[in-house]
């Protein structure tokens, strides 16, 4: 199993296709958050297994079902309707997807190579449900392809783009989650510094990435995110990398709250080190149903006010790389 001890920074862009969406965001009906850990046996025998993360302190602890040898990775978890999802690595070549048990961490079903035509998923990272259950990641495809926001069927693997975005020789997203008033959210590194930028399903496109600056301000730092989710109130739970740090923290922030500006609260380091411990890519997934819909973040998204001097042009967005390694959606090499 593939361990990552480094943070990571990154880039991102984005142009066409279309799709129009309903209207909110569904989810399933406990308050939990769950992620994947590792046991951190080493010597080759380290296996992982889905897990729980306190809202308090940030500690992990393992399903009952514990660790599985089925899967060497999630790079990415949700759950929906009492299902549980996740995007995964199956193999040295191409990305897969599964359900799981919630309650028990058992995979229920696959995981399935996930494709687009006749090509192969190479990577997919994050996981997040539309109002309808739909799946959604950010996908990897290969160079003529490049990468994309996708909705996957669970059961086949069969992907659909729905915003394509253009390759570039690094190319870095780091989460997706919709809230739910039905918006969905890309969250991006930009200048070393977390971002956060609307998709919309309508044009196919993202908005202007508009920079954390409250997330950054809080930690004094450069750094990104991972697992992004809103829960049922419509709070937003992150893992980000704290670069000035070398650690991933778990955050949250209140519903209603502007992300650009808004100081989060921080509940706690993620161990990367004593078992169980993460790998990045770090899932998160919340459950939580929304009884009445929440007033969707500040609209500044998609206005040009972002500290990161950044606009999409023709419709492309091209990010510089800084600061520390990040997880990159790459073609895989054997």
């Amino acid at each position: 199993m593939r361990h990552s001890r480094i943070l990571v920074t990154g880039a991102v862009a984005a142009a066409a296709t279309a799709l129009l969406l309903a209207p909110a965001a569904a989810t399933a009906h406990t308050d939990n958050l769950y992620t994947w850990a590792d046991d951190g046996l080493g010597d080759g025998e380290s296996v992982g297994g889905f897990a729980t993360t306190s809202k308090t302190d940030a500690s992990l602890a393992f399903l009952s079902a514990g660790t599985t040898e089925a899967i060497d990775q999630a790079t990415g978890v949700e759950i929906c309707d009492e299902v549980g999802y996740a995007v995964s690595r199956t193999s040295d070549e191409y990305a897969g997807i599964l359900t799981w048990d919630h309650t028990t961490g058992a995979i229920l079903s696959g995981p399935v190579d996930i494709y687009v035509g006749n090509e192969p998923v190479y990577d997919a990272v994050e996981l997040d449900t539309l109002a309808d259950c739909t799946v959604i990641s950010i996908v990897d495809f290969d160079s003529e392809t490049g990468t994309a926001i996708a909705k996957i069927d669970p059961l086949t693997g069969e992907a659909t783009a729905l915003v394509d975005l253009p390759y570039f020789e690094t190319e870095n997203y780091t989460g997706l989650a919709t809230a739910p008033d039905g918006s969905t959210y890309i969250f991006v590194t930009v200048d070393g510094y977390p971002n956060v930028a609307l998709v919309d399903f309508s044009t196919s496109s993202i908005g202007v990435p508009v920079l954390l600056n409250g997330l950054s301000t809080y930690f004094d730092s450069s750094g990104f995110t991972y697992g992004v989710d809103f829960d049922a109130a419509g709070g937003l739970w992150a893992i980000t990398g704290v670069n000035q740090l070398e650690e991933y923290h778990l955050v949250s922030f209140a519903a209603g709250a502007s992300l650009p500006s808004a100081t989060p609260t921080d509940i706690g380091p993620y161990s990367y080190v004593i078992p169980p411990f993460v790998d990045a890519p770090i899932p998160l997934s919340t459950e939580g149903l929304a009884e009445t819909p929440v007033a969707p973040i500040e609209p500044a998204l998609a206005a040009t006010g972002s500290e990161a001097p950044l606009g999409i042009a023709a419709g492309a967005l091209a990010l510089l790389v800084a600061g520390g390694a990040v997880l990159t959606l790459r073609r895989r090499t054997a």
